[in-house]
């Protein structure tokens, strides 16, 4: 069974997506987890190699939440949020930029510092960087998320037109800043972070979207490498934990696991990170657990009791699961559907994002 748990638990997703439908909200749903819901293995690259970081090369728009987002139904899904580096494996933040062509930088100071929702955040250490983020459809708001200590500097936001905001430095209670910016049209011209001083900015996200269209916002937060229990780890200002009550996503699909199997994580405390994930998660709409497809040279016994303890949790907190291995015979009989012996295609990703909708649309 690859669902299991009936989706009757899910109630204040399905009356989020019934309102978004009728124009009277946006719904917005949140994936937590790891390489996998980042999408490595499913840009263009056919080399196959496990340890190749040119897998992420154009693999954002065909990571599963991505697909997600352009198969909904009820009512239409929009990918227009970032939030974070996803601890990407090619270089810099060109290397990133080029997993996530949405996002470009521009001026020598960028560099990838710290951490945020889903990876490290990116801070600018010269005057004149600046940093563009081009919606993939016409949206006429954009918010920014920004340290606001007060040793941070300014910044400006603007697009083709005009400035449309300006943040300078400023005594701050919280670390945690959010800027809101219209525009007159709707168009899907980029938006421009532009560092206006001599102290360093960091911009923790960015979300845009179009008022007059209600849309189930999608928000990505699959980190490279990620764990359960890296998941809770820091007390960063705008890590998981502190910061993800500001998203208050209406549902949110958690996918974990893999990493703290490989890292040897006993299964009572990898139940419990999970356990907290969920609470955390639960502050303000449902929840589903995935739990992954089987991988290559693993540990049939050890990944099976990751699997069970998928499905106590799942159990226990009367959330749906969606068990992924169900769908998979074998690796070889499956095979194109992994770009290596873990992370998927843009096929795979494809399977995973039908699955999921299965459930929710």
């Amino acid at each position: 069974m690859t669902i299991r748990n009936a989706p009757r638990q899910l109630a204040r997703w399905r009356a989020a997506l019934a309102q978004t439908a009728v124009g009277l909200r946006h719904g917005r749903v949140a994936f937590v987890g790891d390489s996998i819901t980042m999408g490595s293995g499913s840009g263009p690259a056919t080399e196959r190699d496990a340890n190749d970081p040119q897998r992420c090369i154009d693999a954002y728009p065909m990571s599963p939440p991505s697909q997600l987002a352009r198969l909904l139904r009820t009512a239409p899904g929009q990918d227009n949020a970032l939030f974070g580096d996803k601890v990407c494996p090619l270089d810099g933040v060109e290397g990133f930029a080029s997993y996530d062509r949405r996002v470009a930088f521009q001026g020598d100071g960028w560099i990838r510092f710290g951490e945020s929702l889903g990876g490290r955040m990116f801070l600018s250490r010269r005057h004149g960087d600046t940093l563009l983020f081009s919606p993939t459809a016409a949206v006429d708001r954009c918010t920014v998320y920004f340290g606001a200590a007060p040793h941070h500097g300014g910044f400006s936001i603007a697009d083709s037109s005009s400035t449309r905001a300006s943040v300078t430095r400023y005594p701050a209670h919280s670390e945690l800043g959010r800027i809101t910016v219209e525009r007159d049209v709707a168009s899907t011209d980029p938006f421009v972070i532009t560092h206006e001083d001599g102290h360093d900015i960091v911009i923790g996200g960015i979300e845009c979207w179009n008022s007059a269209l209600p849309t189930v916002q999608v928000l990505n937060l699959g980190i490279f490498g990620q764990s359960a229990k890296g998941v809770l780890h820091s007390e960063h200002p705008w890590a998981f934990r502190q910061a993800f009550p500001l998203l208050a996503p209406d549902l949110t699909i958690i996918q974990l696991g893999s990493n703290d199997q490989s890292a040897g994580i006993p299964i009572p405390e990898f139940r419990g990170h999970l356990q907290t994930i969920i609470d955390l998660a639960r502050l303000s709409g449902d929840v589903i657990l995935s739990w992954r497809h089987p991988a290559l040279h693993e540990d049939e016994g050890e990944s099976e009791s990751y699997r069970q303890a998928h499905i106590d949790v799942a159990i226990e907190n009367e959330v749906p699961l969606v068990d992924l291995s169900d769908l998979y015979v074998s690796f070889e009989r499956s095979r194109p559907l992994y770009y290596d012996g873990t992370h998927q295609t843009a096929a795979g990703s494809n399977l995973i994002a039908r699955t999921w909708l299965s459930l929710i649309d």
